[in-house]
This record gives structure tokens, C-alpha cells and sequence, in this order.
């Protein structure tokens, strides 16, 4: 095997563990998105549940405050959350964006390495 072939080899065997990483990024992304999801559905059940709460007049105000802190502090959590997975799905993007531009080179070097055999082949049979 030649320095060139073991050097595309080397290439090939580096897009292929990017783009296995971009996957588990990808799933892990999507976990993380269904998680803030599942995050959201249970700060609107609070909601709900505080704006019940506020019609029961067996509810004291000071439980009502009680409660609109403790709900307040989940969206807060949601969003801060929200804001870590849409910082995650940029990162995901630009790592796709490195391994579709690290693809794209190894497509051109295979390109490059299969013109050269065909040349070289081309001149031994001339030759």
C-alpha cells in the first residue's frame, strides 16, 4: 500500500468517525429535545394546576404565592433549558457542517487518487 492510499485510507477512516459522531450528537440532541419537551408539558400541568388553585377559595394567598414561586421557577428552569438545547442543536449544526465540508474534500482526494490510477495505468499499458 502506498503513502497516498494509506494517507486516503487515514482520511476515509477519520469522516467515517465524524460522521458517527454527528450521529450520537444528533441522538443525543433529540433526547434532549424530547426531555425539554416532556420538561415543557409538566410546567403547563403547574400552570394549570396554580390557575385551578386560584379559583379555590379554601386556597389561602399566601399558598397561591407559594405555588406562582415555585411555578415561576420551573419556566425559568425551562427556559434556561431551552436555551442550552438550541445552543446544542447550533453546535450540531456546525459539527454537520465540518463533517459534510470534511466529505466533500475526501470525495475530491478519491476523485484526485482514482484519476492518478487511471493515468498511471493508462501509461503502463502505452508503455
Amino acid at each position: 500500500m502506498g503513502r497516498d492510499e494509506e494517507e486516503l485510507n487515514a482520511e476515509i477512516e477519520f469522516v467515517a468517525a465524524a460522521e458517527d459522531a454527528l450521529q450520537a450528537d444528533a441522538e443525543a440532541l433529540a433526547a434532549a429535545e424530547e426531555g425539554l419537551l416532556a420538561e415543557a408539558e409538566i410546567v403547563a400541568e403547574a400552570e394549570a394546576a396554580l390557575l385551578h388553585d386560584a379559583a379555590d377559595p379554601l386556597i389561602s394567598d399566601a399558598q397561591l404565592l407559594d405555588e406562582a414561586i415555585a411555578v415561576g421557577a420551573m419556566e425559568d428552569q425551562l427556559l434556561e433549558d431551552a436555551l442550552l438545547v438550541a445552543a446544542a442543536e447550533e453546535l450540531v449544526l456546525e459539527e454537520a457542517a465540518a463533517v459534510a465540508a470534511a466529505e466533500e474534500v475526501l470525495a475530491d482526494e478519491i476523485a484526485r487518487d482514482a484519476l492518478r490510477q487511471a493515468r498511471a495505468d493508462a501509461e503502463s499499458d502505452a508503455g
